[in-house]
């Protein structure tokens, strides 16, 4: 799956590299965040790091995709959460989507076509490979002797807008299993796709946090909340939490950053609530 590492960085306390592999026979490309020592490790971790999140991106302009870093620049708009992240203790991979950034440059228009409903398939994709080769990925960075890892990973997934929606369309696809009882995940100011109760499959591992600002300009939030009372409904473990005169950005201005306002002490309180999420997958609420 994993071909070769690309370009390898410190970056802020911790490792960033761009690793690329094969998608659907086209090269896509991953951004990897490692932690320099892992946080909080416990014995049972075996002093390795044990948590690794799989940040989707959300929606990029079309004539801006193929320029897309994917938040390898501190003041990007990912940027801060990412390192926030992976500064945490967690190992994060971050796919460039196919057609963006790193990856745009192997992959033809043609190929991609411009249809918006095949290209959020192809995304789907792209996220359910991760999920299915995770395993083959985590020996792949093992294998770089860089970090230690536990022998007893957890992973989670966290997207944001457009990778919202690209998470929940997997976590439902029936090609994502998992030998864990309970897989986090975590949808910023998206994740709405049409479902039925009836739909979904029982016994699903998946505990599902949605959260978003009741201000949101893109969003339909009243479509997220409708959701998770779907999910919850059919027997999956949901929690949706509105946030108060928030934004797109979960901010409380207009922001071109995710989540990155150092004086905003309710919004780090909340990000740090996020990881925790994330880790051990145990909803606490506010």
């Amino acid at each position: 799956m994993v071909d070769k590492a690309v370009d390898h960085d410190e970056i802020s306390k911790h490792r960033t590299g761009i690793v690329e592999l094969e998608v659907d026979g086209l090269k896509q490309y991953l951004r990897i965040d490692v932690p320099s020592q892992p946080v909080g490790a416990s014995n049972a971790d075996g002093g390795g790091i044990s948590s690794i999140i799989v940040f989707v991106h959300g929606w990029v302009p079309q004539q801006s995709r193929s320029l897309y870093q994917m938040g390898l620049e501190p003041d990007s708009y990912y940027g801060p959460t990412i390192q926030r992240l992976a500064q945490s203790g967690s190992i994060v991979i971050s796919p460039f989507l196919r057609g963006h950034g790193f990856s745009a440059s192997h992959q033809s228009a043609q190929v991609l076509g411009n249809d918006p409903a095949a290209l959020q398939r192809g995304y789907v994709r792209d996220i359910t490979a991760i999920w299915t080769y995770r395993t083959s990925l985590l020996n792949w960075v093992s294998g770089q002797r860089i970090v230690a890892l536990s022998p007893s990973n957890r992973f989670a997934m966290f997207g944001h807008s457009m990778g919202a929606n690209t998470v929940m369309q997997t976590i439902l696809s029936s090609c994502v299993q998992s030998d864990t009882d309970r897989v986090a995940v975590v949808l910023w100011s998206g994740g709405y796709v049409e479902l039925d109760a009836m739909d979904l499959r029982l016994n699903q591992p998946f505990v599902v946090w949605f959260a978003y600002g009741d201000k949101d300009r893109y969003v339909d939030v009243h479509k997220l909340g409708r959701q998770s009372r779907v999910l919850r409904a059919a027997g999956i473990e949901a929690y949706d939490e509105p946030l108060a005169q928030r934004d797109h950005e979960l901010s409380l201005t207009a922001s071109k950053q995710l989540a990155a306002d150092e004086k905003d002490e309710y919004q780090r309180l909340f990000l740090n609530r996020t990881i925790k999420f994330l880790q051990d997958g145990i909803y606490q609420s506010n």
